[in-house]
């Protein structure tokens, strides 16, 4: 599973709600494959962590948030929600 290519399909890869998503999901990566790498003994799933962080906000679309470029309906608390759906 590609990540962006998914993004991709839900947002326009020339608007700022694209960059946004994108940026903060390789920082929140970054950040989630450094906790990993602290518990290397564990083994955790690396692939899925990068791909799951990408994609944590993926719901922010949906929401009513004009200062990340996103004009959906829904408040933005609920962008989790929306993006597990």
């Amino acid at each position: 599973m590609d990540p962006v290519e998914i993004i991709r399909r839900f947002y326009a890869p020339d608007s700022k709600s694209y960059r946004i998503l994108l940026e903060h999901g390789r920082l929140v990566a970054g950040k989630a494959l450094d906790a990993a790498a602290r518990v290397a003994h564990l083994q955790p799933d690396l692939d899925f962590i990068h791909s799951a962080a990408i994609l944590h906000d993926i719901g922010s679309l949906l929401t009513d948030s004009p200062g990340l470029d996103c004009h959906g309906t829904e408040p933005y608390i609920r962008h989790g929600v929306l993006g597990r759906d």
